[in-house]
């Protein structure tokens, strides 16, 4: 009898702490400062929507996340945009969304320093606490700044960073490039080989397939966890925000089945001004 196909879930810039990060109930704005009723819209919905997609994909096997857990102390806006300022608290928002997700396996890429930390990375507060007894599902927590993931023969290339595009047809551009690293990398002998190489960071998702020889390499980058809603998005970008996350079905052949679940966030809509 055919083995059940291994499930991997792949998640990626929680952002948790930030007005529009990832935000359990428990944590969700309760309305006592400006625009504060537009900030619990998006929180709702967005956690009601992760946490409605990710029960239904139960069992998950493995967990990969691509880094930017937590949002940090805010520094550049005074905290203003964040729900705590205080980094272990938002550790214990993003250990909330581990035991929400419940994978045996977890493997974490680290993200940017200004988020996670400059001198000391808050990653490894979160590490510590999935790993202590009240939590013995978590069988396996890894943590690194580049990692390599194989499930029943694939393998995964995993990394926070990568470069990103303000023009559309350029945000292809970087993740392809680092396929092609990988390759040189992996003759050099100093790399796994990859099948799926995905990148976060820039909340966007981009991506495709090519073909090295008759192995055939996809990649991309992911969308994020974090919505609509930050000064630094406001002011300085001009592409399209991705909401959401991407799953992948590996039987015992190595064969691959992938999903997406993304989420059009109605609540950070913008609106005219009707003069």
């Amino acid at each position: 009898m055919p083995k059940r196909p291994k499930r991997v879930l792949i998640t990626s810039d929680w952002h948790c702490g930030h007005l529009v990060g990832l935000t359990p109930p428990d944590w969700q704005e309760p309305g006592l400062r400006p625009h504060s009723a537009k900030f619990a819209a998006i929180e709702r919905e967005c956690w009601d929507f992760f946490s409605r997609e990710v029960k239904a994909l139960q069992p998950i096997d493995v967990h990969l996340c691509l880094g930017d857990v937590i949002d940090g102390s805010g520094t550049r806006s005074g905290g203003t945009e964040l729900i705590t300022t205080d980094r272990n608290q938002q550790v214990e928002i993003a250990a909330e969304v581990m035991d929400l997700i419940h994978a045996p396996v977890n493997v974490v890429c680290k993200g940017t320093p200004y988020h996670t930390g400059v001198v000391e990375e808050l990653e490894d507060v979160l590490a510590l606490q999935m790993k202590s007894r009240d939590r013995p599902w978590c069988k396996t927590f890894k943590i690194g700044n580049h990692e390599w993931v194989e499930v029943n023969g694939v393998t995964f290339d995993l990394k926070h960073k990568v470069g990103g595009s303000q023009i559309p047809h350029g945000r292809y551009t970087a993740s392809a490039r680092d396929v092609l690293w990988n390759v040189l990398w992996h003759e050099s002998g100093y790399q796994p080989r990859a099948d799926i190489l995905l990148r976060g960071h820039v909340h966007y998702a981009v991506g495709g397939y090519r073909y090295v020889g008759a192995r055939r390499k996809q990649f991309g980058t992911m969308p994020a966890l974090q919505a609509m809603g930050t000064r630094y998005g406001g002011k300085e970008c001009s592409g399209l925000v991705d909401y959401g996350f991407y799953y992948f079905d590996i039987d015992e052949n190595g064969g691959i089945t992938w999903g997406e679940r993304m989420l059009f966030v109605k609540s950070q809509k913008a609106k005219a001004l009707v003069v």
